[in-house]
């Protein structure tokens, strides 16, 4: 049991710290809910600090941020579920209109993030409370994800005066460093409230006793030595970064595991990077060709992870971010053949009622997106062209033994999956219109549980024109595919493809999309149709040779982009692929000038960064890691055009980031690396309790837009703002779209 302190004491204690909460009896690396980055080093002995010439720091023991209101709302936020509620202007205090109170407590959700609780500690809440009505209300300190733990749990009873509530709790849980407080405003029990209006003030939440954690991310225990955790094969070139080693003096040694050196030479020249902060040197150690396992040694310096030599060492990691589809199926059963643990029930069943109608329809099946069980078209078609254009450039490399339901049927197991997600698809086409609706989801996100224990009602988002444009893109390709292995579903496909090109035509002025105000699940929100119009043409073109597509082409705008949101490249790739009888001379020197350019941009980008990224500090945004394996693929593409094994050097390099040679030594691939992720926010990995191999992470995101990583990564430079937390969302999520450029990658290079 955590020893009290008096707050004198831990005043002192603090101050004497120089007030950096740097002293803590709970390491934030010895609690489990907490991330375990870590933060640069100074390497000064603490005796040569000079205390005198730091700037002086006023000591704050409140926890929250414009407790008052009078900074208007900043720092606050409001939630609803199937309610309606939101903040109105006041003087100085929190002015909440509740309109309706949805179903549940938590269906009106005024709240406050970033909230520091270290464990341990005893803190104390106040804060004034009224509403128009008397009512029954709930003041919640608690985990900002699911399951929700509550640190703090109150039930009050508001009425029209003031009141002043103070509750003083220990934090018995472990250290969070980004909690959330709410005030539950919606149903309870059977209160039926008319309209009414509700007002918060003077919210504070008081360190009263204890020595807070450090929730600042310690580097230190990062290795200096960053490779490809999962290596190389004999023929590859093989490229080490040394981090903040600037000594090119020192050499560095290739030890095999029985303890032979079997390659040394001096370090590189130490350069200053700026996407990671640190300075870096590097080593070619690419002579070593010799299969098996390996580590390299820097005197002073801790070794490196082992890594593997041998030309089947990516196979595996291969089948499994191939089978990662597998595990987010929708709409059947995963049994524990085949899943494992991850094994759970049919999901997702029920019909989904049509936004706006009382009309419903039958769109089970497909891949469940990301982290969440939302499905939606946009991002699947991403997902759907990456693994049929990874196909299509070396079917050979694909198997039917990755352990699916349809394994040994004869037909390469990638085909199989991606057939399974463009079923889905087909479903989400209106039969009579050919538009498609652009997602399929609840009102609001579901809990942390298996999807089989969801049962929120569907609903189908309105039909967009971005959706409808990818989806004539992908059932084109799709028929091109699938045309000499099932020929009645490829030519469903090509249906499916031409009555959504219809749509378009005849919707020429339909643009993106926004969510229905009713709908807080992921957005996907889209400006422009333009870009997947012209894929749709070329994808279209590709298939048929109809002139009419070709037209479009020729006076279309030629625009680039892979993700979801910009998605022209991948127009851009069908019609260079076009047979060259059924080119236009003109129009292929566009677009093949389209596809060089952005090539070359890329290549000079990787030249000015010591890992030979070619992202830059603009370019570590929420999901960072499907740019690094986009941008690799371009230039993988690029190459065929011209030739030229720089783009291929540094696509590699691209892969290797991946698998651990970055500023975190960190693998973004799980179960592949001495160094992976094991806490992704992925709500079957929560559930379960650890995750499965093959799922690519989002990885750095500068931006910063969790509580958890804008408590924590608050001023580190662009390649370490990551957190292995199933908290932080934004950086360590997972979704089928970061994936499936992975599965290109991995495809060329084994």
């Amino acid at each position: 049991m955590f020893k009290k302190r008096s707050l004198i004491i831990v005043m002192c204690f603090l101050i004497m710290s120089t007030i950096l909460y740097g002293c803590s009896k709970t390491t934030i690396e010895n609690t489990p809910q907490v991330t375990q980055n870590k933060v640069e080093n100074t390497h000064e002995p603490v005796e040569e600090i000079e205390i005198e010439s730091e700037p002086e720091q006023e000591l704050s023991l409140e926890m929250v941020t414009n407790g008052d209101f009078s900074l208007g709302y900043k720092d606050w936020y409001m939630f609803t579920q199937g309610a309606s509620s939101e903040f109105l202007e006041s003087d100085g205090t929190a002015l909440i209109p509740v309109k309706r109170t949805g179903s549940v407590e938590w269906a009106v959700q005024p709240y406050h993030d970033s909230i520091q609780l270290s464990n341990g500690c005893t803190y104390t809440l106040t804060f004034d409370i009224k509403a128009t009505v008397s009512r029954t209300a709930k003041i919640r300190i608690q985990k900002n994800g699911s399951p929700y733990t509550g640190y703090l749990e109150e039930i009050i009873q508001v009425n029209e005066e003031f009141q002043t509530f103070s509750f003083t709790f220990e934090m018995d849980n472990p250290t969070d460093p980004a909690c959330r407080m709410v005030f539950n405003l919606g149903k309870f029990e059977d209160e039926v409230l008319e309209p009414h209006e509700v007002e918060i003030d003077n919210v504070s939440l008081m360190l009263d006793d204890g020595i807070p954690d450090s929730f600042e991310i310690n580097d230190s225990d990062i290795p200096s030595i960053h490779i490809n955790q999962v290596g190389y094969k004999s023929d590859d070139r093989k490229i080490v970064a040394f981090a903040d080693i600037a000594n090119s003096s020192l050499e560095f040694k290739v030890v095999s595991s029985q303890g032979e050196v079997v390659f040394s030479s001096n370090i590189g020249e130490a350069v200053e990077d700026e996407n990671s902060g640190e300075i870096v040197s590097i080593g070619d150690f690419s002579s070593v060709n010799t299969p098996g396992t390996y580590h390299i040694e820097v005197d002073g310096h801790e070794n490196s992870y082992d890594f593997t030599i041998a030309n089947d060492v990516y196979n595996n990691a291969f089948n499994a971010v191939i089978k990662m589809f597998y595990y987010q199926r929708c709409g059947c059963e995963l049994t524990e053949e085949y899943a494992g643990d991850f094994a759970h029930g049919q999901c997702h069943m029920n019909k989904a009622t049509i936004y706006g109608t009382d009309q419903t329809l039958d769109v089970s099946g497909g891949w469940h997106d990301a982290g969440d069980f939302g499905r939606y078209v946009t991002p699947a078609s991403k997902a759907v062209i990456d693994l049929l254009l990874a196909y299509e450039s070396y079917p050979d490399n694909f198997t039917d033994g990755i352990g699916i339901p349809e394994s040994g049927n004869g037909i390469p197991d990638i085909l199989d999956e991606v057939k399974y997600e463009l079923e889905f698809l087909l479903k989400m086409q209106d039969a009579q219109t050919g538009g498609v609706y652009h997602k399929v989801t609840p009102e609001v996100f579901a809990d942390t549980v298996m999807p089989d224990k969801t049962y929120d009602p569907l609903i189908l988002s309105p039909i967009s024109a971005v959706a409808t444009g990818d989806l004539a893109a992908i059932m084109a390709k799709a028929y091109t595919i699938y045309l000499d292995i099932d020929k009645d579903f490829a030519i469903s496909c090509l249906n499916s493809s031409e009555l959504a090109w219809q749509w378009l035509e005849n919707n020429p002025d339909e643009h993106g999309f926004e969510n229905p105000e009713e709908i807080k699940t992921g957005e996907y929100k889209d400006y422009t149709s333009k870009d997947e119009r012209l894929w749709a043409a070329a994808e279209l073109y590709s298939a048929t040779g109809n002139q009419k597509y070709h037209e479009f082409l020729k006076t279309a705008e030629i625009r680039t982009g892979m993700g979801w949101k910009k998605i022209g490249m991948y127009g851009v790739f069908a019609y260079l692929s076009v047979p060259e009888d059924m080119l236009d001379d003109e129009l292929y020197d566009n677009m093949l000038f389209a596809l060089m350019d952005e090539a070359d941009q890329l290549y000079l980008n990787s030249q000015s960064d010591m890992y030979q990224l070619s992202l830059l500090g603009k370019d570590y945004v929420w999901g960072s890691n499907m740019n690094v394996a986009n941008n690799a693929m371009i230039l993988l593409i690029a190459s065929k055009y011209n030739d030229n094994q720089d783009y291929i050097d540094v696509a590699f390099e691209h892969l290797n980031y991946l698998m651990g040679k970055n500023a975190l030594a960190r693998s973004y691939i799980t179960g592949y690396g001495t160094n992976t992720v094991e806490r992704p926010h992925h709500r079957v990995t929560e559930s379960v309790g650890h995750v499965f191999d093959g799922l690519v992470i989002g990885g750095p995101n500068a931006n910063l837009q969790d509580p958890y990583a804008q408590t924590l990564l608050k001023g580190r430079a662009p390649a370490k703002c990551y957190a292995d937390s199933e908290q932080s969302f934004s950086t360590n999520e997972i979704t089928i779209y970061w994936n499936s450029p992975v599965v290109y990658l991995l495809n060329y290079f084994k």
